[in-house]
């Protein structure tokens, strides 16, 4: 299960995570990336209550990623967990990602 909070304020955006983003929750985070107002230019991704990110996820947050670079805009990941800020090392994806 995911939950995705939103928080809107200027052209930010905030989406707070909680729970897991496996296969069968990546697709929520996808629809809710899909629906972006061209206004965002600055997307923050709140983890502190993720508890675990599956490959399926990375992609969503890398299209994320990707996605907000191509507006002119940034996407932040913030508050990452020990555990998952690994998996972004390990794979690479802190080269790739604003973790803050």
């Amino acid at each position: 299960m995911l939950d995705i909070n939103k928080k809107a304020e200027d052209s930010t955006l905030t989406l707070q995570l909680s729970g897991r983003l496996d296969t069968d929750t990546a697709s929520q985070l996808d629809d809710e990336i899909a629906e972006l107002s061209n206004l965002v230019k600055t997307l923050v991704i709140d983890m502190d209550d993720l508890e675990y990110v599956a490959s399926s996820g990375l992609r969503v947050l890398l299209m994320a990623s990707k996605t907000m670079r191509t507006r002119g805009g940034v996407c932040k990941m913030v508050n990452v967990p020990d555990l998952i800020l690994e998996v972004f090392e390990m794979t690479g994806l802190t080269d790739v990602f604003v973790v803050e």
